[in-house]
């Protein structure tokens, strides 16, 4: 293990989110080693409340319990997944921040995990020093020091990226992403997770009697996935899912279940709506 690194930075920087929206930030240092990088960011309140709604530094539901007054900044620590880090130096990485290239992986949100949350707390008149509060996030309870699978979400969004897919988180579990033709929904419960390839084109009340029966006959056929019909507003979609029954979720089984589901809309779009 090399000598630990600490780099004062203490400017304030832009990273993304995987949705490419710009997320204001003030970095306060950087430290890390051959194992581990981390990072202390200042967020303004709106910039926090924001990370919570959408799950910005892989913030959890369970995250988001008040422990933090708003309308006040909020320091986060945050460390860098050690796929990202493998092999950069910190200096690299802090010159990365600084810099807030969009392109860059290091000023991507889902590449940091929040692990500790603190706001200061006013004192007393009278009373100097300076005083925090705050709390340890899911992932960092969960971790208890030790290394663990990727979180689910880390690996949705790398295998998405590798198909040219952004993700756009909606919340509860939700996702959104585009190809050139038809959005995409990502649905990630528990110990499933489930992708919609959603056509773009309405069927009209008129034909969606025949759509059904469509819809019937290609299920069928199809020993992937299956096509749903929404008779009230016409909407046809194609859904793949997978039941991991606790286990990991791996980059190889979401790029199947993915594949799978684009594969099949691809082959059948024009025949829809």
């Amino acid at each position: 293990m090399s000598e630990r690194t600490r780099i004062p930075i203490d400017r304030q920087i832009t990273l993304h989110s995987l949705a490419r929206r710009d997320v204001p930030a003030r970095a306060l240092a950087i430290t890390g080693d051959d194992g581990e990088v981390r990072v202390v960011l200042e967020l303004a309140p709106e910039t926090w409340a924001a990370a919570l709604e959408l799950g910005w530094f892989n913030l959890a539901p369970g995250d988001r319990d008040g422990r933090i007054a708003p309308g006040r900044k909020v320091e986060v620590e945050c460390a860098l997944r050690a796929d990202v880090a493998a092999g950069a130096a910190v200096a690299a990485i802090a010159y990365a921040l600084a810099a807030g290239d969009p392109a860059s992986p290091y000023t991507c949100t889902e590449s940091w995990r929040a692990l500790n949350v603190v706001q200061r707390v006013p004192l007393p008149d009278g009373v100097t020093g300076v005083l925090r509060s705050g709390f340890q996030t899911v992932w960092a309870e969960s971790q208890a020091g030790e290394v663990a699978a990727p979180l689910p979400i880390d690996v949705i969004a790398r295998v998405a990226r590798r198909h040219g897919l952004v993700l756009d988180h909606l919340g509860d579990g939700l996702y959104r992403a585009a190809t050139p033709r038809w959005p995409v929904l990502i649905r990630l419960d528990d110990d499933r997770c489930a992708v919609y390839s959603v056509h773009p084109r309405r069927v009209p009340p008129a034909r969606r009697g025949a759509a059904a029966a469509w819809c019937v006959q290609q299920n069928y056929d199809l020993t992937v996935g299956g096509f749903e019909l929404d008779l009230d507003d016409g909407e046809v979609r194609f859904r793949t899912s997978l039941d991991t029954g606790g286990e990991p979720l791996t980059d190889a089984l979401f790029d199947r279940l993915l594949v799978a589901n684009l594969v099949v809309m691809d082959a059948r779009f024009d025949e829809i709506g």
